[in-house]
């Protein structure tokens, strides 16, 4: 009897067994049937996912967009980082046909050596990187087309570039997407188009600052005057430059600009070495020569500290005083070469740049009264800096001096920021009525604004990151500093 007992449990655990995988099979069996094309990023870096900013780019697309993705499947074998990143790109690239509604076509072709495909891809100009004494070479790249034949080069995907993937293909495929160049409003109060200048009581014509003329060449840019009270709907971006004495009218006007949820890029500054050296002897004042938007940025809930300029004894620039035979080689602390640790490599505008160049320039501080707010600095100062009052070198900077008196704080300080999240309009109910402009469509908050702040303005003008030689007659210009790269890298970013 016993033993009977013992065969069926045995069996009875068998049956149990049984009935576990069938279910277990039936389970996964309904899951695939239900959940085919539902994929989960299970990767540390979310490698496969697709943010919502580009999903609704690439939904949008109205047009077809061709791209053909050549790997050589063949070669790459024995090269697994590169095997890897191409199924990154890949499956991006599937994700990106089935968001469109195939409105992106998408070619994947293996060009193996000394084949149609291999001179297919010479002919468009990919990279091929020579593998052996045979000739064989690898290629990984794109080709990225629209319906009127416009067409991006992808050379070869850079596996250090893997964190920006999906911002290069996405931007590649806007821009091809929307061939009508974006719209920059620009208020400025310094000469940044050029024009005539009758400030020595003749008219002399002044050219455009350098960066001005690159920026043409890939945006549509409208000077609405630093008195304007309106911002039209057709300006996609924002772009401030060294704003003085703007009335409330003008500042409300960027206040609902920048709570519509489009993009700004301000640039203010504690002090303009450019407005205090190019304003004419007989047009001096005893005012200082800054700007602020601290009326409006007080209330979104951050500020440009008034009155103080950021110091750095390391990364403070090299100049030579005194005469010829007696020179003394000294770290301006106000002059800040910047770079490496100090431009962020987590952000797009900042992570290929070298080095820029900030001269006199602000901090910028969060007011911690906004707990919507999110500061992230794209440039900052090493720990051995600190804030040096205005007045030390308002009428003569004196560089020696500066340097004996340095104490370093044991803080960085941020130069500039990527600023987003949730503000409040900086004018309340009572202040609307005192506003001479219409506020009927007052906009009230918005929970995912999105600017950029650099805490100087002497980044744009030519000095201080162009050389200019004259070549037989010739201006030629040549960038000694990154500021122009990350200048329309936040104009592109935006």
């Amino acid at each position: 009897m016993k033993l009977d007992i013992k065969i069926f449990g045995k069996n009875l655990a068998f049956v149990k067994i049984i009935g576990s995988l069938i279910f277990f099979f039936l389970i996964n069996l309904v899951s695939f049937n239900l959940m085919t094309g539902i994929k989960f990023d299970l990767t540390s870096n979310k490698l496969f996912t697709v943010s919502g900013n580009t999903i609704n780019i690439i939904k949008g697309i109205q047009e077809p967009i061709n791209v053909k993705l050549f790997f050589s499947n063949s070669l790459s074998k024995d090269i697994p980082q590169i095997r890897e990143y191409e199924k990154r790109v890949r499956e991006l690239l599937i994700n990106y046909k089935n968001i469109s509604d195939s409105k992106i076509n998408l070619e994947i072709l293996d060009p193996k050596p000394f084949t149609d495909l291999e001179d297919l891809a010479t002919l468009y100009g990919l990279q091929g990187l020579q593998l052996n004494q045979e000739g064989e070479k690898f290629y990984f790249g794109a080709v990225i087309s629209n319906s009127v034949d416009d067409t991006v080069v992808v050379p070869f995907f850079d596996v250090a570039r893997e964190r920006f993937l999906e911002y290069d293909l996405t931007k590649t495929i806007f821009n091809l997407a929307n061939t009508e160049r974006p719209k920059i409003g620009l208020i400025t109060a310094l000469p940044f188009i050029g024009g005539v200048d009758n400030s020595s009581g003749t008219a002399n014509f002044q050219q455009p600052f350098y960066l001005y003329t690159k920026m043409q060449e890939l945006f549509d840019i409208e000077d609405l005057s630093v008195s304007a009270t309106n911002i039209p709907d057709d300006i996609d971006q924002l772009l401030v430059i060294h704003p003085k004495k703007l009335t409330d009218e003008t500042l409300y006007a960027i206040d609902q600009f920048v709570l519509s949820g489009r993009g700004a890029i301000f640039f203010v500054d504690p002090f303009s070495e450019y407005e205090k050296i190019n304003t004419p002897s007989n047009q001096r004042t005893s005012d200082i020569p800054e700007s602020n938007l601290e009326r409006i940025f007080n209330k979104w809930g951050f500020s440009i500290e008034p009155g103080m300029i950021v110091g750095d004894v390391i990364n403070g620039r090299k100049v030579s005083l005194g005469n010829t035979n007696d020179q003394k080689i000294i770290t301006y602390i106000l002059w800040l070469a910047l770079q490496d640790s100090m431009l962020s490599r987590d952000d797009i505008i900042t992570s290929n740049l070298d080095y820029v160049f900030f001269k006199s320039s602000g901090s910028i501080i969060n007011l911690n009264i906004n707990n919507g707010l999110n500061i992230a600095p794209l440039v900052k100062t090493s720990k051995n800096s600190m804030l040096v009052e205005r007045f030390k070198m308002q009428f003569r900077a004196d560089p020696e001096a500066l340097l004996n008196d340095f104490r370093p704080s044991d803080n960085d300080y941020t130069l500039g920021a990527r600023i987003n999240g949730s503000i409040e309009s900086a004018y309340s109910e009572n202040d609307l009525k005192e506003l001479t402009v219409e506020t009927k469509n007052h906009i009230k908050k918005n929970a995912n604004i999105n600017i950029l702040v650099y805490a100087d303005t002497d980044i744009v003008t030519d000095s201080t990151w162009i050389s200019k030689q004259d070549m037989f007659g010739r201006d030629n210009s040549t960038p000694i500093a990154d500021n122009g790269r990350m200048i329309i890298n936040s104009l592109e970013s935006m």
